[in-house]
């Protein structure tokens, strides 16, 4: 699903392809990112019971890097324009 899908998808699941632009592994274990695509951007939050069975699979999540997410769309904020 391309990224500007996403705000008709309010409390679905989804899975989005994109590249990380910003990232933060915060103390509390959560990760913090934003992801783009070619249609728009997203942030994303990865909590920390899913990061931990992540695995070796979290070795893969750094900035420019492109991945697959499934999760649920929780929240939607209106751009700025």
């Amino acid at each position: 699903m391309k990224i500007s899908e996403v705000e008709n998808k309010l409390d679905q699941r989804v899975i989005i392809t994109g590249e990380i632009k910003s990232l933060k592994f915060h103390e509390n274990g959560h990760i913090f990112m934003r992801v783009k695509d070619e249609t728009g951007e997203i942030k994303v939050v990865i909590f920390k019971n899913v990061v931990k069975g992540l695995g070796e699979e979290l070795a893969c999540i750094e900035p420019n890097k492109s991945l697959s997410i499934v999760g649920r769309v929780k929240s939607i904020e209106a751009s700025q324009s």
